[in-house]
Parts: C-alpha cells; sequence; structure tokens
C-alpha cells in the first residue's frame, strides 16, 4: 500500500504554488497605487516639454523612484513590526528624524488631499455638467466629491478592499481604450519637437505620478516578506507603472494638436465627442480611489503617531484640506509639481537616510550601497533647491 503524504509537506507544495499568484497580486497593487491622479498630468507636460526631453526625463525620475522604492522594502524586511514613515525615522534617525516626519508626512498628505480634491471636482463637473465651462461647476463637482469622500472615509475601506483589484483592471482598460481612440489623432511630427531649455521642470509632476512609497509596506506583506519576490514584484511594479503610465501620456499629447489644455480636467476635449464620458470616468475612479486611501492613511498616522481619538483624527483628516482650498491655487498641475518635489524629495531623502544607517550594520553593505544612496540624496535636493528657486511647474 501507498504511503500517505505528509501534511507538512502538501502545505510546503501549497505555498510555493501560491507565490506566482502572491507575486502578481503584489505587483498588481503597486500598479495601482502608482497609476492615480498624477497620470492625468502627465499628457499636459509632454504637450509642453515634448517627446525626447520629455521621455528622457520620465525615464531617469522612473529609475529614481524604482531605486527609491527597493530602499524602502528593504528597510521594512529589516522589521518584524510594521510602521510608518514617521517611525523608521524615528528608530534609524533619532528623535530629530522622528519629529521632522511626524510633521512632514501628515501635511504632505494634507497637500495631496487638496489636489485629489480639485482633480475630482473637475471630473465630477465633467460628468454633470458638461456643456459648461464655469469656475462654479469645478467648486460643485469638488464639494460633491468631498462629501463622499468624507463618508467613506468615516466608514471606513472594507468597501474598497472588495473592489480594489477590480478598480485597478478597470483603470488599465480606461487608459488603453482612451488610448486607442487617440491613434487616428496622433500628429507624429511632434515627435521631433523638444524643449530642453525646460528639460528639469517636470521633475516633480513626474516624481508625484511614479511614486507608490505607501503601497510598498503592502508589497512586502502580500508577498510574504520574501526578499526575492518583493524585489521582484516591486521592479515589475514600478517599471509596469511607469510604462502604461508614459504610453498614456505621450498618446494624449500626440494627439492633442489643435486642442491646448492647462488642466487635466480639459483632456476630454481631445477626444471624440462621443467617448467624452470616459474621460471623467476613468479619472474619477483613479482619483477616488487614491484619496479614500490617502485620507484613511492621513487619519489612521493622526491616530497612531499623535495619540488623538477616531472621531477627531477623522475630522483633521478631512476638514483642513477643504480650507486650503479657499487659499492655494487652482492650478494642478503647479500643485503636483510642488507636492512630487518638495514632499516627495523630503521623502526620498529620509529613506535614503535610513538605508544608509540599516546597511552600517551589515558587513560591506555599507560601502557598496553609499554612492547610491549619495546620488539619491543629492538628485532629491537638487529637486527641492530648484523648485524653491522657481515658480514653474
Amino acid at each position: 500500500m501507498q504511503k500517505s503524504s505528509n501534511p507538512e509537506d502538501f502545505c510546503v507544495i501549497l505555498r510555493y504554488m501560491a507565490r506566482p499568484l502572491s507575486f502578481g497580486k503584489a505587483a498588481l497593487t503597486l500598479v495601482g497605487s502608482i497609476i492615480g491622479a498624477g497620470v492625468f498630468g502627465l499628457p499636459i507636460i509632454f504637450a509642453r516639454v515634448g517627446f525626447v526631453a520629455g521621455s528622457v526625463l520620465f525615464w531617469l525620475v522612473a529609475l529614481l523612484v524604482l531605486a527609491t522604492h527597493l530602499l524602502f522594502a528593504e528597510i521594512q524586511l529589516a522589521e518584524k513590526q510594521d510602521m510608518r514613515l514617521p517611525g523608521y525615522a524615528g528608530k534609524w534617525l533619532g528623535r530629530m528624524g522622528y519629529w521632522i516626519m511626524s510633521l512632514v508626512y501628515p501635511v504632505q498628505m494634507v497637500f495631496t488631499s487638496v489636489i485629489y480634491l480639485l482633480l475630482g471636482g473637475q471630473f465630477i463637473a465633467a460628468l454633470l455638467f458638461p456643456a459648461t465651462d464655469l469656475p462654479l461647476t469645478s467648486w460643485i463637482g469638488t464639494a460633491l466629491f468631498a462629501v463622499l469622500g468624507s463618508l467613506v472615509v468615516f466608514v471606513g475601506l472594507k468597501f474598497l478592499a472588495v473592489v480594489e483589484e477590480a478598480a485597478t483592471w478597470a483603470l488599465i482598460v480606461g487608459m488603453c481604450v482612451m488610448m486607442a481612440l487617440m491613434a487616428d489623432h496622433v500628429a507624429w511630427i511632434n515627435i521631433a519637437s523638444s524643449q530642453w531649455s525646460q528639460f528639469f521642470l517636470p521633475f516633480g509632476v513626474f516624481l508625484f505620478a511614479l511614486s507608490g512609497i505607501p503601497a510598498i509596506g503592502s508589497v512586502v506583506a502580500i508577498t510574504g516578506r520574501s526578499k526575492r519576490a518583493s524585489r521582484q514584484a516591486i521592479i515589475l511594479g514600478t517599471l509596469g507603472a511607469a510604462f502604461l503610465s508614459w504610453m498614456f501620456g505621450l498618446a494624449i499629447a500626440l494627439g492633442l494638436r489643435e486642442h491646448p489644455i492647462s488642466q487635466p480636467g480639459e483632456i476630454i476635449q481631445a477626444l471624440p465627442v462621443a467617448w467624452g464620458w470616459i474621460v471623467p470616468v476613468v479619472g474619477f475612479l483613479a482619483v477616488i480611489t487614491s484619496y479614500v486611501v490617502l485620507a484613511q492613511e492621513l487619519k489612521t498616522t493622526l491616530r497612531f503617531e499623535w495619540h488623538i481619538s477616531r472621531l477627531w483624527a477623522w475630522v483633521l483628516a478631512m476638514i483642513p484640506p477643504y480650507l486650503l482650498l479657499l487659499v492655494v491655487p487652482s492650478d494642478v498641475i503647479a500643485m503636483l509639481g510642488f507636492s512630487g518635489t518638495v514632499f516627495g524629495g523630503i521623502n526620498g531623502i529620509f529613506i535614503a537616510l535610513i538605508a544608509f544607517q540599516l546597511y552600517r550594520h551589515r558587513q560591506g553593505a555599507q560601502r557598496r550601497m553609499a554612492p547610491l544612496i549619495l546620488l539619491l540624496v543629492c538628485v532629491y535636493l537638487i529637486g527641492i533647491l530648484t523648485r524653491f528657486s522657481s515658480f514653474s511647474l
């Protein structure tokens, strides 16, 4: 009679078979996190800077973001407990690092929430008031978007967890449909045009559109904290999202031709009239999921880092972005550039410094990683200084 299988061996086989599934889910989670509100600013940037210059800077930023994602994954893999960036800064950089990130991290999320509110308002206005072009319609759309987002954040994220994967696929399919619709309208002659004098200006917008720092922890958890699987999922997810975003930005930009636009909500003008609805639908899908997840993250950070009640955490996560809407400019592209360069740059610098401290405890690792870490810090620092020395993008 054949000997029965060992249950432990069977569990090992199941875990081995499940690895490809967890790897794919982790990569898709990162793609869904990266492709969001920022992708709708790319066509405007490529239209301004040009195909060649824009593409060169875009892929340089993509490599910068990939290196930062991998370093952040190494930091999380080195810890047994789940922490946010302020917690890692406190452990590896001391009390000063903790307090800096405890202030910058929530402020970044508040500022980014303002961008989502403005974009969400533009897309809702395009859905409800397609034939009008009044500032009032955007404010109405923003108010509706804010009410919907606030209710979801108050209740929680359970329903988003159920539809997250479907929403990501719907977003990818919608972007592909938009690119296909623009195929007949592409002005290939525009490929040769480039504004090299403005080469560094889109840095912040590209950084905002490509960064997926909040999702790195989920990637590590989904892959079972496997170092190899986490690295592979981050490489595939980051570069896959970058390629899709690059194709989307170029396809729309090259098809704009006689439709120069300054705001993401105006992309609808470049599509056939019968398909005009797809822009606000896909845009709303991208923005609402990003906004709710970000607001929930802000609420959780305020609860656990600032030790305040659940109700007050919700109030502080919701009210400040609405108040900032009254004073900040309504230029989404300018805000994307500022947020990406300044807040994204600060996050990148702190991740690099934390990684440097981590590698100090590994034999020979500090010497190998020091040049990369120094390069990351210098690039992010130059971006921040350049942003504060100019008033463009």
